[in-house]
């Protein structure tokens, strides 16, 4: 037996793994899970670092390389190479790879999986209770 008293979570649904990674935004926990005495060793991406246009919203978000924010994003995560044009909002959400964000859109309590593109004018709104979540490459 083995007795563990840090930071675990159990992702078996949309809103586990939602609520697991959001807790990612909390120093405490992130510090847990990624102390500096052991570092993380990830596969090398050539990618350019975010890109944050005059005129962008973004707080207490978790933001990849790659990525380009000219709208308005809180409480989320986003990973690599996510565009989020102006006029777009993006809130308590997980945004992965390679999506874009058009403008006049609205992502809030969903997780939208990689390779989407999100109409401008779209609302993809769960609730913290019933996380939306849109499947991969619906373009």
């Amino acid at each position: 037996e083995y007795r563990f008293n840090g930071y675990a979570h159990r992702c078996s649904t949309p809103r586990r793994i939602s609520v697991a990674t959001m807790d990612l935004l909390n120093p405490e926990i992130a510090d847990q899970l990624f102390p500096e005495e052991r570092t993380v060793k990830t596969k090398a991406h050539d990618t350019p670092p975010a890109k944050y246009e005059r005129g962008c919203y973004v707080r207490n978000a978790i933001v990849s390389a790659g990525c380009r924010i000219m709208g308005s994003v809180a409480d989320s995560l986003l990973g690599r190479n996510v565009i989020v044009e102006s006029g777009a909002t993006v809130r308590n959400a997980i945004v992965l790879q390679d999506c874009v964000i058009k403008s006049g859109a609205r992502v809030e309590n969903a997780i939208v999986d990689r390779a989407n593109c999100i109409p401008a004018g779209t609302e993809l709104r769960g609730t913290p209770e019933n996380v939306y979540y849109q499947s991969k490459g619906q373009r």
